[in-house]
C-alpha cells in the first residue's frame, strides 16, 4: 500500500516537473501556433494534423491538442480571438458512422466546438478572479453587465470561503457563435487549485 501511494506522489511530481519545464523551455510568446475557423472545414486548420483511427485511417469526429499553444480562432464574422491554451479540444459536425460503429469525420466537416484551456498553471482562488478579468478583457466581455454580475459573485464566494467556487457565463458572441467561461477545480496531491475553460460553439442553424 506504502509503495502504491509512493508511485502515485511520484508520478503525480513528474508530471508536474514536466509541465513546467514544457512551459519554461516554450516560453508564452515561443508557444507553437495553432490556427482553427470555427464553423469551416476542419481541413483548414494550421499548425496541427487532425488525427486518424488506426483501423481504417479515417479522420476522428474529435480532437485533443495536448500541448500548449497560442491559439488563434477565427470566429464566422471575421473576428479573430487570440489566446494561450494548455489544453484544446475540438469537435466536429457530423453523423457519419464508419464501418467499425463509430463516428468518423471528413475534411470538409465543419468545426463546432473549441474548448480552451486559456490559463497554463493551476491558480490559487485569490488569484482567480485576477486571471478572470485579464481573459474577459481580452474576449471584450468587460463591459457585459451579466458578466460583471457572474464576476462579482465569484470573488466575493472566493473571499469568504478561500476555496474554488463554481462560475458560470455564457454570452452569444455573434449570429450562431456561443461562448461560455467557467471554472473547474483540480484536487492534486499536494494542493488545490483553480482552473478556468472557455467554450466556443457554431450552430449552423
Amino acid at each position: 500500500m506504502k509503495k502504491s501511494l509512493l508511485l502515485l506522489c511520484l508520478l503525480a511530481l513528474i508530471g508536474l516537473i514536466f509541465s513546467s519545464m514544457v512551459i519554461r523551455n516554450y516560453g508564452k510568446q515561443n508557444l507553437p501556433l495553432v490556427e482553427i475557423w470555427l464553423g469551416q472545414p476542419l481541413a483548414l486548420i494550421k499548425g496541427y494534423d487532425w488525427p486518424r483511427y488506426k483501423e481504417d485511417g479515417q479522420l476522428f469526429d474529435v480532437a485533443w491538442i495536448d500541448q500548449p499553444i497560442q491559439l488563434k480562432l477565427h470566429l464566422p464574422s471575421g473576428r479573430e480571438i487570440t489566446t494561450i491554451s494548455k489544453g484544446t479540444w475540438l469537435g466536429v459536425e457530423t453523423e457519419k458512422m464508419s464501418s467499425h460503429s463509430y463516428v468518423y469525420a471528413e475534411a470538409h466537416d465543419p468545426i463546432n466546438h473549441v474548448s480552451i484551456l486559456p490559463l497554463l498553471e493551476l491558480v490559487r482562488p485569490d488569484e482567480l478572479t485576477a486571471q478572470l478579468d485579464k481573459i474577459a478583457a481580452d474576449l471584450a466581455l468587460k463591459d457585459d453587465p451579466n458578466f460583471d454580475k457572474e464576476r462579482d459573485t465569484l470573488e466575493t464566494q472566493v473571499r469568504l470561503t478561500s476555496k474554488c467556487t463554481d462560475f458560470g457565463f455564457q454570452t452569444a458572441l455573434e449570429n450562431n457563435a456561443t461562448l461560455s467561461i467557467r471554472t473547474q477545480i483540480d484536487s492534486g496531491f499536494f494542493s488545490e487549485g483553480c482552473y478556468l475553460v472557455i467554450d466556443v460553439w457554431w450552430d449552423s442553424e
